[in-house]
């Protein structure tokens, strides 16, 4: 994925996926030094954008281009304004149910993904294939035995992946740059 951005991105725009990779450091190394205020956080603001888009979709009922799916909107809102109502009003009940929610469908998809990638190996995908297939699949099952220990530990896991995206793209970021120096330089 990173390779394909340096050899089509535009090496003038180094500082983007710099700018990326500061924000991506600085939130993982927020989530590995206080994860439990970090998740707080996340809760918080979670729970403010579902009651926001709640209300945003039921005020998008009374314009003139949704008038024909007006119920499908009145059910979304009222959806996300429970959702967001709920997680606020309940923050640590939220702080169990929503990190185990995710771990559950995390590891569904691990399984999925795993299966997925073994397949594609056996048809002549290759080895990466099969390594990143059998890697799913296992981390699929640890995640669906374990949900509510995964679902604590995982602001660590999500600051300790945000600290090495963060630090590829500062490699990205590097490889951009240095791509436009030597287009300036010649």
């Amino acid at each position: 994925m990173f390779q394909d951005m340096v050899k089509t991105g535009d090496p003038m725009l180094w500082w983007m996926p710099f700018l990326e990779g500061v924000f991506a450091v600085f939130v993982g190394l927020m989530f590995l030094s206080a994860p439990q205020a970090a998740l707080e956080l996340v809760l918080v603001l979670l729970g403010l954008y579902w009651l926001m888009s709640g209300l945003l979709a039921i005020a998008g009922i009374f314009s003139a281009g949704h008038r024909r799916n007006w119920g499908v909107s009145l059910l979304v809102g009222l959806a996300g304004i429970a959702a967001g109502l709920i997680v606020l009003g309940h923050p640590t009940l939220s702080l169990v149910i929503l990190p185990a929610a995710l771990v559950l469908v995390l590891g569904a998809l691990g399984i999925v993904v795993g299966i997925l990638q073994i397949v594609r190996a056996v048809r002549g995908q290759g080895a990466t294939a099969f390594i990143v297939g059998v890697l799913s699949l296992l981390l699929g099952v640890v995640l669906l035995a374990r949900p509510l220990l995964s679902g604590i530990a995982l602001p660590l896991i999500f600051g300790a992946l945000n600290v090495l995206a963060g630090l590829a793209l500062f490699g990205v970021a590097y490889s951009l740059w240095r791509k436009t120096r030597q287009a300036l330089s010649a």
